[in-house]
């Protein structure tokens, strides 16, 4: 008997077959399991951005129907105006005397839906119908509000119907936060509600019986309406006599006077910009014009113009005439009587009759002008033409006299403080046949500054007195020597020096008197025509004087 001990196993081809097997179905295992976590997860984001919306537009539907008005739609709160048909912010106004709620507004901003409820309170807004933005709680969460493409957006549109409630159209759209593109769903959703919180009249409301019926009261339990709007007539009752009356505020048309009158709690007064007290009138409120339509000053009088336009004439009174006209003064007790006027192209003021016409301050008369045309400046004008009690001051300019002279500068010591005193330090040589221009080294005075070197140059129009002399050192017998005194290049005035032998410094000297004007220039010229050789003109012996004398 053989005995058999050979073990069988899996072949190769079984294993491949095998393994092949399972990893297929470890496969459509995986597949299953990602597709149903994929589906899972799209449903909860889709749930998400459902219920987000749903609240949006359930919070929109709330607020709307409980609302007294439908104030506007507009792309912001400062664009929201009631003529807007559409827009992503939307106002609310509601009967709330505590201003916590009214009014309320749904907008969108920075892809988040926010509601605001409660006015502003700042002192410098008198507009206190404007949400206070700062409050605003925010609708929707950050899963919604997805930074990329596509954005959230909501859209309100108001349809105002004729004899009806305001409707407002939502249009919303929400997409998912999620970096995972699969998984930003978005959802979209239009609905429209309509405002059902106060009465809608669609006809005349009419009481059956003539004056019995009120709406609201004013007597005994006061029962009244907050507000009153129309858009075409309020007509009042009509009385020939004042009504009896216990609440300040009411109102009647008074056929006697033919015009409105207000109870203010004690009396019947008329109504108007001009307000009574005993027999005084005043108003304090905006411009007035006469003849006019447009004002543009507290108080404008226009004459004399079919159309009147006035360019701004800031705070106070304007007077605008085509031809002659103006402001005209008359004191019927002493007789003073003046103008002021525009006319020819000009603008004057003064008396009409024979008064002087005064300039005032601090309630003093500080300046008059006499009929004649003199001036009186702190006093009665003389007959000169300008007269002064004080001091009159030149800062540039000075005084033209009817000489044509200007004296721009003050004398000194009783004179003028132009005019110069110089004199040579070092000595000149005077060449044969040369005109020598003398240097003078040394300034002994200089009053204006005029004097350089060697030429004196006045600086205002006057009459000046000139000196001029010249020691000639050494000459030779017979020589000759002649001086001149130069006035702005024309020689005004010569001296002459014939030496009659040796010596040892004969002066020549010269003097004028010279009218000048401002910028004209004196020099000392010498010069010799016989001199046999050269010289020199001495020091000490050399001197130069100018002195403005008129």
């Amino acid at each position: 008997m053989t005995k058999n001990n050979k073990k069988f196993g899996f072949t190769l081809i079984e294993l491949l077959i095998y393994t092949a097997v399972f990893i297929v179905a470890a496969g459509l295992l995986t597949t299953v399991l990602v597709i149903t976590t994929r589906i899972e997860n799209t449903e909860i984001v889709s749930t998400q951005v459902g219920q987000e919306l749903n609240l949006v537009l359930s919070t929109v539907q709330r607020l709307v129907r409980d609302a007294s008005l439908v104030e506007c739609v507009g792309a912001n709160q400062g664009s929201c105006n009631p003529a807007t048909a559409s827009g992503s912010f939307l106002r609310l106004r509601y009967t709330d005397p505590t201003g916590t709620k009214d009014p309320t507004c749904i907008y969108l901003e920075n892809n988040v839906v926010k509601v605001a409820e409660g006015h502003t309170n700042d002192a410098n807004l008198s507009d206190d119908y404007l949400c206070d933005l700062t409050l605003a709680k925010d609708l929707t969460t950050s899963k919604v509000n997805n930074p990329s493409l596509p954005e959230n957006s909501l859209v309100f549109t108001k349809f105002d119907v004729l004899g009806g409630h305001a409707t407002v159209q939502i249009d919303a759209s929400l997409t998912y936060n999620s970096a995972n593109p699969d998984l930003q769903i978005s959802k979209t959703l239009r609905s429209a509600v309509g405002r059902a919180s106060a009465a809608t009249f669609d006809s005349d409301l009419i009481p059956n019986v003539d004056n019995s019926i009120s709406i609201g009261s004013i007597t005994g339990v006061t029962r009244k309406w907050k507000n009153l709007f129309v858009s075409n007539l309020l007509g009042l009752g009509a009385a020939a006599i004042d009504p009896v009356s216990t609440t300040a505020g009411t109102l009647y048309f008074n056929t006697t006077g033919n015009n409105v009158k207000v109870y203010n709690g004690t009396s019947w007064k008329d109504v108007g910009y001009w307000m009574g007290s005993g027999s005084d009138i005043y108003y304090n409120t905006g411009k007035a014009t006469i003849g006019g339509s447009t004002p543009s000053a507290k108080l404008l009088t226009v004459t004399n113009v079919a159309a009147p336009t006035v360019g701004p004439l800031g705070e106070g009174l304007a007077v605008v005439v085509t031809g002659g006209g103006g402001v005209y003064v008359k004191n019927n007790t002493d007789g003073g009587e003046g103008k002021f006027e525009a006319y020819g192209g000009n603008i004057g003021i003064g008396s009409v009759n024979s008064t002087p016409l005064q300039f005032w301050t601090s309630n003093s008369a500080q300046a008059t002008l006499s009929i004649t045309g003199n001036w009186g400046l702190g006093m009665v004008p003389n007959t000169s033409k300008l007269a002064a009690n004080g001091v009159i001051e030149s800062t540039s300019g000075g005084f033209k006299f009817p000489d044509g002279t200007t004296q721009a500068t003050a004398a000194s010591s009783g004179g003028f403080a132009s005019g110069a005193r110089a004199y040579q330090s070092t000595g000149q040589t005077l060449s044969q046949s040369v005109e020598t221009t003398i240097n003078f080294q040394t300034e002994s005075y200089d009053g204006l500054n005029e004097f350089s070197s060697n030429r004196f140059t006045a600086q205002a129009t006057g009459r000046y007195i000139v000196n001029a002399s010249v020691g000639i050192q050494n000459p030779a017998a017979l020589d000759r020597f002649d001086l001149a005194i130069v006035k702005s290049g024309n020689y005004s005035s010569i001296a002459l020096l014939k030496a009659s032998g040796a010596s040892d410094t004969p002066t020549i000297a010269a003097s004028d008197v010279l009218n000048m004007t401002a910028g004209q220039w004196v020099e000392v010229h010498v010069w010799s025509i016989t001199n046999t050789r050269n010289t020199q003109a001495q020091e000490g012996y050399t001197r130069f004087t100018v002195q403005r004398v008129y």
